[in-house]
């Protein structure tokens, strides 16, 4: 048993591709040795492809006999973005072969300011162009409430500190974000307080979502908040009169909520309204309670 345990911890993995495109984002194509200015990937040339001259390094070490080794990490944590650094091919193969020189202390404060200095870079750049610095944190805004839209699918998953963070930091430090994606965001996170039974929290948000101006998506979430406490005739009256993708799915979740998912099931076909006509969220919801009845 134990030679199966060494061998099964000794075998190569790889990361994520996701992992690797993050690792890519934050490096800023450039080695994340403090006194390095290689790049990561050299462009091409009119005689030559694209060059990759980095190398993925663990900061504790993949497996249980490799540099900087941590037992007790498992094989998620070894591959996480938190474990990994970019460097190119010369200094990675420094720092593997000096492990009591370049500890994981010493690379993951290495990783750490390069990341910070890059994003610093980063901001500099998006601040001298408004419109650019806009778009980009309403790309962050919109990829956070996507992941958030796919977890609150399946049940077991606790969204409520991850809507109350997004909620906070889209009134006080994405002020630069604009109006649409802000509203958007902020009736999002009262969607997922009023699912989780959060009405008092859900009421703040939608508020301040008010406060900026008003939306389908504010609307939808006000009618949500009038069925959970008790209304559902009127929270899906105020939904048929959006009638939007959103508001499909946000009416089969009301009935749903109240009435049990065959209920929520024969009202779509009652109402004559597919899967298809929800949006992502309605669909995925769909999907997740009928894989749980499997």
């Amino acid at each position: 048993m134990n030679q199966l345990r060494r061998a099964t911890n000794n075998r190569r993995r790889s990361p994520k591709l996701s992992t690797i495109r993050k690792l890519y984002g934050l490096s800023g194509n450039q080695c994340a040795h403090p006194e390095c200015t290689n790049l990561l990937i050299v462009p091409a040339t009119d005689a030559s492809d694209t060059a990759v001259v980095n190398n993925v390094c663990h900061i504790y070490a993949a497996s249980d006999l490799g540099p900087r080794a941590n037992h007790n990490l498992t094989d998620e944590e070894r591959e996480s973005e938190s474990n990994l650094i970019l460097l190119c091919a010369h200094h990675h193969a420094i720092v593997d072969k000096q492990p009591d020189t370049y500890s994981a202390t010493e690379l993951t404060r290495w990783k750490r300011e390069h990341e910070t200095k890059v994003a610093e870079r980063m901001r500099r750049s998006l601040a001298a162009s408004p419109a650019a610095y806009t778009k980009f944190i309403d790309d962050q805004i919109e990829e956070i409430v996507k992941r958030s839209k796919k977890r609150l699918a399946f049940r077991g998953t606790d969204e409520v500190d991850d809507a109350l963070s997004l909620a906070r930091r889209l009134t006080e430090d994405y002020r630069d974000a604009s109006a649409r994606v802000r509203m958007t965001g902020l009736a999002w996170c009262a969607r997922v307080l009023s699912a989780k039974g959060r009405l008092d929290d859900a009421e703040k948000i939608i508020k301040a979502a008010e406060a900026i101006g008003s939306s389908p998506e504010i609307k939808i979430v006000r009618a949500i908040m009038r069925a959970r406490t008790g209304d559902k005739i009127s929270a899906l009256r105020r939904l048929a009169d959006i009638d939007t993708p959103a508001s499909r799915s946000a009416s089969f979740m009301v009935v749903e909520h109240h009435d049990g998912l065959q209920s929520a099931i024969d009202w779509l076909e009652a109402a004559n309204v597919s899967p298809a006509e929800m949006d992502q969220s309605g669909k995925l919801l769909l999907l997740g309670r009928q894989l749980e009845q499997d």
